[in-house]
């Protein structure tokens, strides 16, 4: 009995052992796998975007005036005599470079150029010579070419709507440089009816006088003013079409032209203008 006790004892802890050595997993007839270890990805580290702090930008512009004109006067035989011209619609074409100061604010420099206008004078007149009281008549051939430059500095205020239309008002001074070249013909002959010759009993018209030709160019500063209000679109991150109204006021220039040893002391004298632009252009921003 004793011997058979020992056996059954011996047994039991046989399963017990065997018991404790083995996993559920063996029981079921499987092997033990080790659960995988997660490893967490790190998150992406954000891209910072850096604000633009200059661009560039090109513009055109259609332009009207209806105080452009010039006038030229013919001081020494028909002092009053005076020809006008008038210049209504032109081009303007334009480069700057600006500099973001916020959000909301923004300044640049601005160089524009004005298309070359040419402008004919015409015209012939009859007037009583202050010299020798006969009837003179001048017969005039005038060209000018004129051209303007006007450098401005600007300030905005953009106005953010949250989308992709920014509006915007500003404001600039500067100065215009006004260009000129001029080319003048110009004939004077007695038409007096009577006696163009007090030398001869009766010398009647036409008779020539004179005959002058010449050509001069002269440059002359002024004041220049701008108001402007209109949007911009972001065409891309770095990319803005702007699209807008300035009033561009510009002072006026008084040239003295000699043309001619006849003319000595004409002047062409430019008016004062205010100048209406529809305006077009692109921004890059520099990052």
């Amino acid at each position: 009995m004793q011997i058979l006790a020992m056996v059954m004892t011996g047994l039991w802890l046989g399963v017990l052992l065997a018991a404790g050595l083995t996993t559920p997993a063996a029981a079921n007839g499987t092997s033990r796998v080790p659960a995988p270890v997660v490893v967490p990805v790190p998150a992406p580290a954000p891209v910072p975007e850096f604000a633009a702090d200059y661009y560039v930008r090109i513009d055109v512009s259609y332009n009207w005036s209806d105080t452009h004109r010039f006038e030229t006067e013919y001081d020494v035989y028909a002092p009053n005599l005076r020809e006008d011209s008038g210049f209504d619609e032109f081009a303007r074409y334009g480069l700057g470079l600006g500099l973001y100061l916020s959000r909301w604010l923004r300044a640049d420099i601005t160089i524009d150029v004005r298309n070359e206008i040419t402008g004919d004078a015409d015209g012939t007149v009859t007037y009583t010579s202050p010299t020798t009281g006969f009837q003179n008549q001048d017969t005039i051939t005038d060209t000018i070419r004129s051209r303007t430059w006007t450098g401005l500095v600007n300030g905005y205020i953009d106005i953010p709507m949250g989308h992709a239309f920014t509006p915007y008002v500003g404001a600039g001074v500067g100065l215009v440089l006004h260009t000129f070249s001029r080319t003048l013909n110009q004939t004077i002959q007695c038409v007096d009816p009577v006696d163009c010759d007090p030398g001869a009993p009766v010398t009647p018209g036409p008779t020539p006088i004179a005959t002058y030709a010449g050509r001069d160019k002269d440059y002359a500063f002024a004041f220049a003013g701008a108001l402007m209000i209109g949007a911009s679109y972001d065409v891309s991150h770095n990319t803005h079409f702007d699209f807008g109204y300035r009033l561009l006021y510009l002072d006026g220039a008084d040239f003295a032209i000699n043309v001619g040893a006849g003319n000595p002391n004409q002047h062409v004298i430019i008016d004062d203008q205010v100048v209406h632009e529809l305006r077009v252009g692109l921004r890059f921003d520099v990052r």
